[in-house]
């Protein structure tokens, strides 16, 4: 059975208008039940019924050439290229299901049935617009269902073409249901703008689809006369239309996007007039969009007229003029659904279906009759539960993969029933919401309740094995039975093979522990692998293990290095410890560390970058370094190998990839990765240190550890110190001493170097704990050390950690660094000097990233514009005459340009071409042309023989590539910050080299610095340098501030001494009771250095809810400096200003100055308050 092939088979006699009735009925059926959809993929085929059987149905059974070929026509049109032949035949293995539109096109051919066609393609409708999400709606991987049927029924009469509008819902996937819009230009084109036509665009709640009629996506341009303008040549016509939509409106509202688009401010008859004519400016831009809200209609703006009719039509109903789709919450209901019970209440009906299935429910309850449990026997699961208990059934059916028979769900019952058995296994409060069903009076009652309700299943189930989540679930979990009592309850082993599954089930369990490389290992799983092998010895043999393939897992092998490792440590090794030795002296560990570190290489012929990566040469020397005795290459070599050819776990975004760390410590995708990291290899390196200096494995696992330690050892820490950690996300100990063990004994003597162990330490501390503060500022005065001189015997000790300290903290996350300094200085603010050292590195690091991920592109105008001028260029098109009079050649000293971008499109390639008599010089371009250059397109600039190349090239060199215009900037930024440069050069260059919109000054990485990280330890006259400079640039500049401007009002009020540095650590950086302070301080201070009024603006709007920015705003309003300064602001937050004016009785009769604002909301703002 193919992936999308139908389960349900509807049969039907050909050209019998009875038959095709009861068919559509029958579908209609299905639809309505929801049983027309199997997880969402659309499970039903109509069939043709012969005598000796049934056939799929052809495009040949439509007996009308018309209806055949408008047929074909539905399916040429949509989301793929349809290659299907007129007369091909659809064979049973074909993955065409094209059955609908067959039968309605054969049903289309009798008139008595185009009532049921009518009411099932009603149906369908009703299907699409009750989930309005086409991921509910997918016939295969390409096509929904439905589209073309309703596309058939508007052919036969453009009456119905409403239908097929409707069933274009508004949350449409555009990407990978492309196409169906045709549908609807399709009628537009055959009838032009008719009643019908205009009446299908009013019921379609989709804006992308209702544009497409006439225009074409993201484009301006049309291919039919918009709807407007026909408008607009036709009054009254547009009277027709404003009654028709408001009949629409008041018979049904209009769907929104989804359940997040905001239900009170939707306006559903803008969004009607909005697609009414084409779109000139770029969808996504907001100013763009307010002129086109704004452009002249018929009597007003487009918003107007749209507004006034919508107050008309509100003003003749008091219900919404808008609706959810309600199978959004059905949705929600089935996914997200919390009610405690839900679950026992799907299972009942199937158990009340079974023979003497009231007793066998009540023997559940109280096991008060055990023999209706044992005279049950095997009965098919899943047609139990799909005839009797649907909700049961559509939990089973979208959990099971594959085929759904007992013998597949028996051993996946566990995961199955999880939810159920958690539900029953409760507490007493949620025991009394479940007395009306499952009445219990203790949590050993429940929990009987759950064992009778698995014996219930286990007979079903015919008595089979149930799996290995189960036992862990009733064993470790709930704590209900132990090992034998399960096996004895849930099995039909004999008592020996009894044992066999007990020993297999105690090293499945404890092997997927370590074997489930998503979840790092952590304290509680060491101990409990402890526990377990020191209660069963005899599991310590390797022999008795679980293989796969005859090979063991690496967390197999994790576990025996960890058992080796406690075995040498408490010099209790035995016959299974030399076993489990016998295991590493192989290369098959060593060889498995390594295959399992290869997915994260590049390697020649493999993966999707199979032209580069390393040679097999260099694949078989690092085979060799991982399982050799003496191998061929050093440390240094294998080091080099990774940091060429080891996959990276970098922060990217835009041009840059960041090593996700700092500078200092590359960051390896083997090292990080979260579903698959390589802890477990780690700790059998680790682990296995502690064996004897004879043992032949010892030299290769310290080996292998020394080379993870070298190439990132703090990452290397990290990852084996959860280990031994009592939490399971970070690294934690009970107590000080379990720490100073860890640290100070265990990963001291396994040669990790104590700075980056201390560093390691300060990155773990956590603020929001109990001692955290303390523990914080110990190591604060731990540091402190450094410039100490004390010549006691302590002394030179503490200097030596405390310069341990300073070095390691390069190596941590660079914003974990860099707040420990800021809160050293706030303690101790005579290292401010030393501080610096580490800000002349990171400051320009951090600007230059934002400058790289805000640099725009230069303009094409400006440009050629630059070089015409320098050089007298010329720019033309390939096909110019002049260019075929002479053969071309690439000069020997061609310069590759690659961020020229010819007309602004950056796929397209610029070629410089300079007249060298008798033929033209190809002197640089975006790239070496390896062939003639009509045959590789693109652009040319023509230069004259006079012009000296070299300075030519550089100087497109200068004004194009990012990487030089970034650095230019960098540099006049920071000759500006040092007092060396103009403010006004450099605010006018950084406008010119910045995309102001997308202007990044905040971290790209919570582990990275960033500008705004840094902004409050530079000292004050850089600050304010920045600061102005940010924040004049453009608005998105005060992202600098969006999250430290409390953080700096506490900090402040530590160095005057008005709060203390513990409480100070123990406070957040968004502490709701500083925010008006702190935002009333910043206010001031950005007032004094000359921020431009309208960015302090719309920042004091977008924190109306801040009393010192509506202070700010009113003090505008006395000095009549507002309505200048409110033209910056966009068409949106002029109506929040108004709002916000609104707030204040004395500002309302300031609010007349926008009386006669452009837009139409703002005015209905000033209109509803200024009466006031």
């Amino acid at each position: 059975m193919k992936q999308f092939d139908k389960s349900i088979q509807i049969p039907i006699y050909l050209n019998q208008p009875e038959s095709l009735r009861s068919a559509l009925q029958q579908y209609q059926q299905h639809l309505t039940a929801g049983t027309a959809f199997n997880k969402h993929q659309f499970d039903i085929e109509f069939v043709a019924r012969e005598e000796d059987g049934t056939r799929r149905l052809q495009f040949q059974d439509i007996e009308s050439e018309h209806w055949r070929k408008l047929a074909y026509l539905s399916y040429r049109k949509g989301p793929e290229s349809w290659t299907f032949k007129k007369d091909e035949t659809i064979a049973d293995d074909d993955e065409f299901y094209v059955s609908e539109a067959i039968l309605f096109a054969i049903a289309l051919q009798h008139e008595s049935v185009l009532d049921e066609l009518v009411n099932t393609a009603e149906a369908i409708v009703a299907y699409a617009r009750k989930y309005n999400d086409t991921s509910a709606m997918w016939t295969d991987d390409m096509r929904v269902f439905g589209a073309e049927a309703l596309f058939l029924l508007g052919c036969h009469d453009s009456q119905y073409l409403t239908l097929l509008a409707q069933f274009f819902i508004p949350y449409w996937d555009d990407e990978h249901a492309g196409g169906y819009s045709d549908y609807l230009a399709y009628f537009v084109h055959q009838h032009g703008w008719s009643r019908d036509v205009i009446n299908a665009y009013i019921w379609c709640d989709n804006g992308a689809v209702r544009y497409q009629m006439f225009g074409n996506e993201w484009e301006s341009d049309t291919h039919y006369q918009p709807l407007g303008d026909y408008l607009k040549a036709n009054p009254e016509e547009y009277s027709w239309f404003k009654q028709a939509l408001t009949k629409r409106l008041l018979t049904s509202p209009k769907m929104l996007y989804c359940e997040d688009s905001d239900f009170d401010n939707a306006d559903p008859v803008l969004d009607f007039y909005l697609t009414l004519l084409p779109e000139e400016g770029d969808p996504f831009n907001e100013e763009d969009q307010e002129a086109h809200r704004q452009q002249h209609f018929i009597t007003a703006s487009l918003e107007d007229e749209a507004l006034d009719l919508q107050q008309q039509i509100k003003a003749q109903t008091d219900k919404p003029l808008v609706c959810y789709a309600t199978g959004n919450f059905y949705q929600e209901e089935y996914w997200d659904n919390d009610t405690t019970g839900q679950h026992l209440r799907n299972v009942k009906p199937l158990i009340l279906a079974l023979p003497q299935g009231d007793m066998v429910w009540q023997h559940i309850i109280d096991g008060s009759q055990p023999a209706t449990v044992e005279a049950l026997t095997e009965i098919p699961l899943i047609e139990l539960a799909q005839r009797h208990a649907p909700a049961f059934y559509q939990q089973l059916s979208d959990d099971l993969l594959g085929t759904h028979n007992n013998q597949d769900i028996a051993p996946e019952l566990g995961p199955l029933l999880y939810e159920l058995l958690d539900e029953m296994y409760c507490d007493d409060e949620d025991a009394e919401v479940l007395a009306d069903i499952m009445p219990s009076s203790s949590q050993q009652q429940r929990g009987e309740q759950v064992l009778r309700l698995l014996d219930v299943f286990y007979r079903l189930l015919g008595q089979r094995e149930l799996g290995s989540f189960l036992p862990v679930r009733l064993i470790e979990n709930y704590e209900l039975l132990d090992t034998r009592a399960y096996f004895n309850r849930y099995s039909q082993a004999s008592a020996e093979d009894q044992d066999k599954l007990i020993h297999a089930h105690l090293l499945n369990d404890i092997g997927h522990t370590f074997c489930d490389m998503d979840e790092l290992l952590c304290h509680e799983n060491l101990e409990e692998a402890r526990e377990l092998f020191s209660e069963h010895p005899e599991l310590t043999n390797p022999a008795i293990w679980p293989k796969d393939n005859d090979t063991f897992a690496i967390g197999q092998y994790a576990l025996m290095a960890l058992l080796l490792h406690d075995a040498y440590k408490n010099n209790a090794t035995n016959s299974n410890s030399k076993k489990l030795a016998a295991e590493f002296a192989s290369t098959k560990p060593w060889q498995a560390m390594l295959d399992y570190l290869r997915e994260n290489l590049d390697i020649l012929g493999q993966g999707i970058f199979d032209q580069q990566g390393m040679t097999a040469t260099q694949v078989e020397q690092l085979s060799d370094y991982f399982t050799a005795d003496e191998p061929q290459l050093t440390q240094p070599q294998v080091i080099e190998l990774f940091q060429q050819y080891a996959h990276r776990e970098e922060v990217v975004r835009g041009p840059l990839n960041m090593n996700q760390f700092n500078q200092q410590q590359i960051g390896y995708h083997f090292l990080s990765d979260h579903d698959d990291n390589y802890q477990r290899c780690l700790l059998i390196c680790f682990w296995l240190l502690k064996a004897p200096k004879d043992c032949a494995f010892k030299q290769q696992a310290k080996r292998l550890w020394q080379l993870m330690v070298a190439l990132a050892p703090v990452r290397v820490t990290r990852l084996v110190s959860q280990a031994y950690s009592t939490n399971g996300y970070h690294v934690e100990f009970d107590d000080g001493a379990d720490a100073l063990e860890h640290y100070r004994i265990r990963m001291l003597d396994a040669g990790i170097d104590r700075a980056y162990l201390q560093a390691f330490q300060v990155s773990q501390c956590r603020l929001n704990n109990y001692d955290g503060p303390e523990e914080y500022e110990e190591w604060l005065d731990k540091f402190a050390h450094i410039d100490s001189d004390d010549q006691s015997v302590f002394g030179p000790l503490q200097r030596r950690d405390a310069e341990a300290l300073h070095q390691g903290l390069r190596y941590i996350n660079e914003s974990t660094k860099t707040e420990f300094y800021r809160r050293l200085l706030l303690k101790y603010p005579r290292f401010s000097e030393l501080y610096q050292q580490e800000l002349n590195t990171d400051l320009p690091q951090a600007l230059l990233r934002s400058i790289q991920l805000s640099l725009n592109t230069m303009k094409w105008e400006d440009f050629n514009a630059t070089l015409t001028d320098e050089f007298s260029t010329e720019f033309v098109e390939l096909n110019d005459e002049r260019l075929a009079l002479k053969p071309h050649q690439v000069s020997e000293q061609f310069r590759t340009l690659k961020d020229l971008s010819p007309l602004d499109i950056d796929w397209q390639s610029l070629w410089l071409l300079q007249d060298s008599g008798d033929h033209w010089e190809i002197i640089g371009g975006s790239e070496k042309p390896a062939k003639a250059l009509n045959q590789i397109g693109g652009f040319v600039l023509l230069v004259n023989n006079e012009v000296n190349s070299d300075q030519l090239l550089q100087r497109c060199y200068e004004l194009s590539d990012r990487d030089f215009r970034s650095q230019q900037l960098l540099d006049q930024i920071m000759s500006y910050l040092q007092g060396d440069a103009d403010y006004q050069t450099t605010l006018a260059m950084s406008k010119q080299y910045l995309h102001g919109e997308y202007l990044k000054v905040q971290a790209p990485d919570y582990r990275l610095n960033g500008l705004d990280t840094l902004i409050w330890l530079l000292d004050d006259t850089r600050r304010d340098r920045l600061t102005k400079l940010l924040l004049n640039v453009n608005y998105r500049g005060f992202k600098l501030f969006e999250r430290n401007l409390v953080g700096q009002l506490l900090d402040q009020q530590v160095r005057e001494g008005k709060l203390s540095l513990l409480k100070r650590l123990a406070l957040d950086d968004d502490e709701d009771d500083y925010q008006e302070q702190a935002t009333a301080q910043f206010l001031i201070w950005i007032h004094e250095l000359g921020v431009c009024y309208e960015h302090i603006l719309l920042y004091c709007i977008k924190h109306s809810h801040l009393q010192a920015c509506q202070l700010w705003v009113l003090a505008l309003t006395r000095t009549d400096e507002l309505k200048k300064v409110a033209k910056f602001l966009r068409a949106d937050n002029r109506t929040r200003l108004m709002e916000m004016l609104a707030e204040h009785p004395e500002a309302h009769a300031y609010m007349v100055n926008f009386a006669k604002d452009k837009s139409r909301a703002v005015r209905d703002v000033v209109g509803r308050f200024h009466q006031m």
